[in-house]
Formats: structure tokens, C-alpha cells, sequence
């Protein structure tokens, strides 16, 4: 038996949202503020802490509206006009188990199907409400006046001092076939109120099959003692307090404890003996019916249980120092705390034999606070362990949920426990839906989704955290990124930006994920052209002649050996939808066996080659089999921005927008011509052509000219593509050179300064433009008279 699955209503940002539950351990991930911790709270304050009352702020802004109109209105409402807060809890059950859940069943004809049960902060009587709220109303109103409203302005105000008061809290039956695939009530029917007819009332009921425990991030642990903060001794002395085995049953700690009891007092007596006589010798005291003083020892096992203290030891040896624990670092005192509070709720659970709820579900709320990545790991690997014990089997059952931050805990347990909160905003109003990554692990290609998981835990992506991603050509991109953002789109240091470095050879194989996710994403890529099939490399440009080597165009753009290359030609359809997410080299049937004897018909791989060239195509296979899904070199330059950027829409793509280079007017010695780079490095240079050329920036390498300075644009350029291209460009020593010089001299390339001024259109809210200020009144110079002569 284990909770399938939760639906939250109205609740903060959790509109209407469904929540799968791993079976062992769900995480739930997101960007700050996206219900989170929202979805956690609400499961405890419904079946944890009772004491905790509902606010009206607890309700989904849109709800505001809704009771407020329905206080201004004359009509009578019906209850189900008011809105409520609602938690439906599906519950996954055996039919061994189907014993302990007899109150939820439907019916009789029970066929296997979910168990649901429903909670609902609601109105109690919609009547009571509305005539209450009115006499309220009516007497603010007899003491306004134009520059005042007493309380209550509206039913939102009212609610916001007696919500508590109106509203409570019912539980009904769910039936599963009243509801469809994705667990929406249909019409028309109503639940059956649970607890009517038992002598229990729903809430004693649910807590019956279902206990929740909540380790808050705010642990209050510290290297201080003041305030709020707390040591791990007092925490281990409650533990012991609550589950440990007590002493009285322990005739060997007992008799310990007699012993010391008794030397203690001998001790005692001796050492105040002589004031003991010195009260004695006061004059009447003691008197015959005075009892006579006595100093005795007084020990057990809870007073030496609260002195105990835990130390930390700097040797095995067993008489070596040994440190108080305040005086270890904040990560392991916090992972210390979190094992402890674990293993106390667990041993509270366990120990309550006669009324232990068959499920207990524990939450967790940040554990990776403090504590350094290695931890984190080892923490989401083995918190499982911890709650295991002998005792427990099929019939009571653990489950864990973790909200975090941290891609160190998520990627540990790879895409199938994740849960993805994805902030949203419908008609103003901010709402959240979640996705289970369980659901893309199973609807992706093995291939594509191994890759994934594998490249995002080895590099550690914080795609999940983020309000956006931007994927990027390499580690050029990656370390000039920051700077060019804050010249070209400064408003976006104030998002949490995701740089995931990719190239073209596999950006677009996150295409499937970026759109699951609904992530808002700037591609920024080379165009990383290469030679047509049908010309041979010399004829079309002398460059091609004086290559070392053909470049793998299609497997990697970047690589080119010692020698020329021959591979089976692969060229990706343009237009090819079913292969998105597909390895371009993996579309040959890899468990089919050359041919003995026989030659395979083979093609020299198409080298580098200008952007320029007559016909010339791109190898990327972002640009061909993603955005703007083209080939050739002259359409990529006409694409237009609607052309470059895919829509989010109701399918499920989203918003994605890929920029590459594109033809600049560059001006070099008075010569003017339109060119555009084959990669960022050239594009670079040519934007900035004379700057780069001048010999204060020879570290950059990319100054092709000599002090005689004779070369034309043509040339210029022609040099700047070899050195780039062909010869052992060192890309990173070039970024890191750029990153020393002075930020103000310099431009970004335009491809780049484009894409993020889109991006930043797209994701920051910027205030709105100051209003223009009127002209001034048009100046009447009277024309001076012309002196007589």
C-alpha cells in the first residue's frame, strides 16, 4: 500500500494541480516560489499539525475576486459557489491490505482500482456566511464617512478575521470511476461525507491509515548559542527520551546506578559532615521531635540521560581528545540532526503497535542546506536505508518526499522520482503545473534519455531551478557569456539563467526535455558551414586545397585529424520530426555486419568552408533537424526571427529561439562588404576588425595582418577563416585573453546581442517606459534689424 497520488485545489499557487507519487521517494524540484513547499505544507496542515489555521491569503488569488463578488452581490449563493480548498488522496492498495481501508471503499464492488479520499477546508453554511458578512457590512457602512470604511470592506476582508469561524474542515469518499484519466471529478457527482456513519469522525480515520512527519528547512542549527539555534545533545537526549530503550528495564544499568548512588552519598555525607555538626550544635535544634539532616545522592537514568553530551573524537584512540559538538561544522551537524529527527519519527511510528497507520510518510524539506555536494549524494543514497527496519514489512510502508535545490540530490536518483513544479501565469493570476519526469523517462528514446541523464548528473545542470536556458556552442561561449550579457541584456543578471554548454552536435537532442518542460530557451550556435556534396573542395575555394584534413561535418564539427578522413556519408532530413531526439550517427543499424569482400561506397567527409561559398550548407544539426530546420547556408541567412523561434503552444513545445551568425556590413581600410563568420571566433573578428588587428591585441590571435598593413577586406578575411578554422586555434586561450581586456571596447557579435535582447523580451518584466515629456514651446527669434550704414 503506498499514496499514488495527491490533487491540490485552490491552495496558494496550486490552483489545480496533480501530484504522482514515486512509490519509495518523490522530489520535488522548481524554480523559487513554485508551490513546492505549498504542496508539502498543505499535506501536513491536513494531516499532521491540526492546530494550524487557514488564512485567506491561503486561498489562490483568483478566489479573492470570487468572494468578493459573490459579497457584492444580492443573490443568495449556493455552497458550491464559495471556494474551498481541496486535497484528494489516492491511495494505491492490495487486496491484503484492502482491511485497513474498509471506511474508504465506495462500495462493494471494489475492483482494484485507487482509494480515494478527499479534504476540504469549506464553508459550514453558506447562510450563516452571507448574513453574518451583511450585518457586518451594514454597520461599517453606518459609521463611514468619505474619508473612512471601517471594517469590512468587502468578504475577502471579512474572511481575512473570521475565516476560521465560517469555514471548517470535511472529509468525504472518492470514488475512482467518477473520475477520468487525469483524475478530474466529472459531472454531477457528488462524494459521500466519511465519518457520518462510524463512531469515528474522518479525521481519525485518515490518521488511521496515513501518518505525516515534516523535517522543516529552518533547523536553527548553529555554531552560536543564542537565539534560536540548537545542539545536538539536547536533540539525541529527546530522542532517547521518546524511543530508546528505558533504563528500567535494565537490571544491569539499575544495579550501576544503585552503586554510584550509594558511593555518591558516602562522598556526600563526608564532605558536609562538619556542617551538618554545626547545625546540630545551634542551640534547640534539632529537638526531640526535629528529624535529624541528612545529605543523600539522588540519581536516574532521565537526569543522567540529560547530562549526556555528544563529543566528536579526533583519534580511535580511546582516551583522545575529544571536542563538544558545537564545535563541528554546520554540514555534518546538520546531517547528524536530519538522521536523528528521521529516525525519531520513524521509531514513533514503529513503537505505536496498536494504533500505527499502516503508511507514513515523511517530508523533507531542503536537506542539501550545509551540506557540501559529496553529502548530498550520499545523503539521497542512503536516507532510504535509515528508515528501514526489521519490523516493518509490506503491510507498513515508508515513503519519502524531497523539495530541493540541489542537482547533486536530484541527479543521484535520475528523472523517474522527480516531480517538476513549472511556474505559470493565467489571466495575471500566478499558478503552477507539475510534471512528472517519470512520464518523459518512459516516453523517450533509451538512447536519448541514457544521454541525458548521464550528461546532466556528470555536469551537474541546474536546468530544473532555472526561469530560463540558454544552450551554447562550447566553452568560448560559455566563459564570454556573463560579459556579453552585461553589455547586450543586463536586465537578465536578475533571472536565474541555466548555461548548459552543448554544442550543434547534440543541442538538439534536449529538444524533447526543453519541451516537456516548458522551459523558455535561447540557442545560441555556429553555422558552421561546409562544402556542398557536389564540388570538390579545391575547385570551389583554393582554402580547401591547403587543408591538413577533412573535418567529421556531421559527428563532430570541431574535430579534424592528422590525415584525411572517409566515412559512409550521413545527412539528417531537414525536416525529419521523428528523429529529433535521435544521435545522428546511430540512424545506421548498428547489429548489421559489413559486407566480406566487398567495398562500402565511400565519400571524403565535406571540410570547413566560408559562410560565403556559392551553395555551401551547414553541418549543425540543431539548425537542421530543430530551429529553423534548414540546410543551406543562403536560406539560414533569410531566415527571419519568426522562422528561428518555435511558439510555446498547447502541445507542449516551448518557447525556443536559435540565433547564429548572420551577414554584417564590416569595413576594413575604407573597403565595405558584407560577411558573415563560420563560428563565434571569426564572427567576433570581423565585427571588431579593427580592433582586433591592432597589435595591442596580438594575445587574442586573431590579428592576421602585418605592420605593413597591405592586405584588403578579402584577404583579410580569407586569413582570418584559416587561422580559425584550420590551423590549432586555441579557442579558450582566445576567451580568456578577451576576458583581460577593458569590457567598453569591444562588441558583441550581433547574432549573440540579438538572441539576448530576445531573451530578455521574453522572461524579464521590465516597468514600462517613462512617459515622453511634452516638447518645449517653439522658440520665436525676432530677427534683429539690419544696422544702417
Amino acid at each position: 500500500m503506498h499514496l499514488k497520488s495527491i490533487t491540490v485545489q485552490n491552495f496558494r499557487r496550486l490552483k489545480n494541480c496533480n501530484i504522482d507519487l514515486n512509490l519509495e521517494k518523490s522530489i520535488f524540484v522548481g524554480a523559487n516560489n513554485s508551490g513546492k513547499t505549498s504542496a508539502t505544507h498543505l499535506l501536513y496542515r491536513f494531516l499532521g499539525d491540526t492546530k494550524s489555521k487557514f488564512t485567506i491569503h491561503d486561498f489562490s488569488s483568483d478566489c479573492w475576486a470570487i468572494f468578493d463578488a459573490i459579497g457584492n452581490s444580492a443573490d443568495e449563493p449556493a455552497i458550491d459557489d464559495i471556494p474551498k480548498i481541496t486535497l484528494d488522496l489516492w491511495f494505491d492498495v492490495s487486496a491484503t491490505d484492502l482491511h485497513r481501508v474498509l471506511d474508504l471503499l465506495p462500495s462493494l464492488d471494489w475492483e482494484e482500482t485507487p482509494i480515494g479520499a478527499r479534504i476540504e477546508f469549506c464553508v459550514k453554511d453558506v447562510v450563516i456566511l452571507i448574513s453574518n458578512y451583511r450585518a457586518a457590512k451594514a454597520t461599517a457602512v453606518a459609521k463611514s464617512d468619505e474619508n473612512y470604511h471601517p471594517w469590512p470592506k468587502s468578504l475577502t476582508d471579512y474572511l481575512l478575521r473570521n475565516i476560521n469561524e465560517e469555514f471548517g474542515i470535511k472529509y468525504f469518499v472518492l470514488d475512482h470511476t467518477q473520475f477520468d484519466a487525469q483524475l478530474n471529478q466529472v459531472a454531477g457527482y457528488t462524494p459521500l461525507e466519511l465519518g457520518n456513519e462510524t463512531d469515528r469522525n474522518g479525521g481519525k480515520i485518515l490518521k488511521s491509515i496515513i501518518k505525516v512527519d515534516v523535517l522543516n528547512a529552518q533547523r536553527h542549527l548553529s555554531d552560536y548559542t543564542l537565539g534560536r539555534s540548537e545542539d545536538l545533545s539536547k536533540r539525541i537526549n529527546k530522542f532517547y527520551e521518546r524511543n530508546l530503550r528505558q533504563k528500567e528495564d535494565n537490571f544491569e544499568a539499575l544495579r550501576a546506578l544503585d552503586n554510584s548512588e550509594k558511593e555518591l552519598t558516602a562522598h556526600l555525607s563526608e564532605v558536609f559532615e562538619p556542617t551538618l555538626q554545626s547545625l546540630n550544635n545551634l542551640a534547640g535544634y534539632p529537638g526531640f521531635q526535629d528529624p535529624k539532616l541528612l545529605i543523600k545522592a539522588a540519581l536516574n537514568s532521565e537526569n543522567i540521560a540529560a547530562q549526556t553530551k555528544l563529543h566528536y573524537s579526533l583519534s580511535d584512540e580511546p582516551d583522545s581528545l575529544a571536542l563538544p559538538d558545537q564545535y563541528n561544522g554546520l554540514g555534518f551537524k546538520n546531517l547528524i540532526f536530519m538522521v536523528i529527527e528521521i529516525l525519531d519519527f520513524h521509531a514513533r511510528w514503529m513503537d505505536d503497535k496498536e494504533n500505527r497507520a499502516p503508511l507514513h510518510l515523511i517530508i523533507i524539506e531542503e536537506p542539501e542546506v550545509h551540506l557540501h555536494a559529496q553529502l548530498q549524494q550520499v545523503f539521497i543514497k542512503q536516507i532510504q536505508k535509515v528508515i528501514m527496519s526489521s519490523e516493518e514489512t509490506n503491510a507498513f510502508v515508508s515513503q519519502l518526499i524531497i523539495t530541493t535545490h540541489s542537482p547533486h540530490i536530484i541527479y543521484e536518483s535520475g528523472f523517474e522520482p522527480i516531480r517538476y513544479f513549472r511556474r505559470e501565469t493565467a489571466n495575471t493570476h500566478q499558478t503552477t503545473k507539475i510534471l512528472n519526469l517519470s512520464t518523459f523517462y518512459d516516453n523517450s528514446k533509451p538512447k536519448t534519455r541514457d544521454f541525458l541523464q548521464q550528461y546532466m548528473k556528470l555536469t551537474h545542470c541546474d536546468l530544473f531551478f532555472a526561469d530560463a536556458a540558454i544552450l551554447v556552442e562550447g566553452n568560448v561561449e560559455r566563459l564570454l557569456l556573463p560579459l556579453m550579457i552585461q553589455k547586450s541584456a543586463p536586465d537578465l543578471n536578475t533571472c536565474y539563467i541555466s548555461v548548459i554548454e552543448v554544442g550543434g552536435a547534440f543541442a538538439h537532442i534536449f529538444k524533447s526535455l526543453i519541451n516537456f518542460l516548458g522551459l523558455t530557451t535561447l540557442i545560441i550556435t555556429d553555422i558552421d558551414s561546409i562544402y556542398p556534396v557536389s564540388s570538390p573542395l579545391a575547385e570551389i575555394h583554393p582554402a580547401g586545397a591547403e587543408q591538413k584534413a577533412a573535418e567529421k561535418a556531421v559527428i563532430d564539427p570541431e574535430v579534424a585529424g592528422d590525415e584525411p578522413v572517409v566515412v559512409k556519408e550521413v545527412i539528417a532530413a531537414p525536416n525529419d520530426d521523428d528523429d529529433d531526439d535521435d544521435f545522428d550517427y546511430e540512424e545506421e543499424n548498428e547489429d548489421e555486419d559489413e559486407p566480406v569482400g566487398e567495398e562500402v561506397a565511400e565519400k571524403p567527409l565535406r571540410g570547413k568552408c566560408p559562410s560565403q561559398i556559392e551553395a555551401c550548407i551547414t553541418s549543425n544539426q540543431t539548425l537542421i533537424k530543430w530551429l529553423p530546420k534548414l540546410q543551406l547556408v543562403s536560406e539560414l541567412f533569410a531566415a527571419n526571427e519568426q522562422k528561428r523561434t518555435q511558439l510555446a503552444d498547447e502541445k507542449g513545445n516551448a518557447l525556443v529561439h536559435v540565433c547564429y551568425q548572420s551577414q554584417q556590413s564590416v569595413t576594413w581600410e575604407g573597403e565595405t562588404a558584407e560577411c558573415a563568420g563560420r563560428t563565434i571566433e571569426e564572427s567576433f573578428a570581423l565585427e571588431n576588425l579593427a580592433w582586433t588587428q591592432n597589435i595591442l591585441r596580438k594575445k587574442l590571435r586573431l590579428r592576421v595582418i602585418t605592420n605593413a598593413n597591405n592586405r584588403t577586406l578579402t584577404e583579410v578575411r580569407e586569413r582570418l577563416f584559416e587561422r580559425i578554422n584550420i590551423s590549432d586555434f586555441n579557442k579558450t586561450d582566445f576567451a580568456l585573453a578577451l576576458m583581460m581586456e577593458n569590457l567598453a571596447d569591444w562588441n558583441v557579435p550581433e547574432y549573440i546581442d540579438t538572441g539576448l535582447k530576445w531573451l530578455q523580451r521574453s522572461i524579464v518584466k521590465l516597468p514600462p517606459p517613462a512617459p515622453l515629456s511634452p516638447p518645449p514651446a517653439e522658440l520665436v527669434v525676432e530677427p534683429k534689424p539690419v544696422p544702417a550704414e
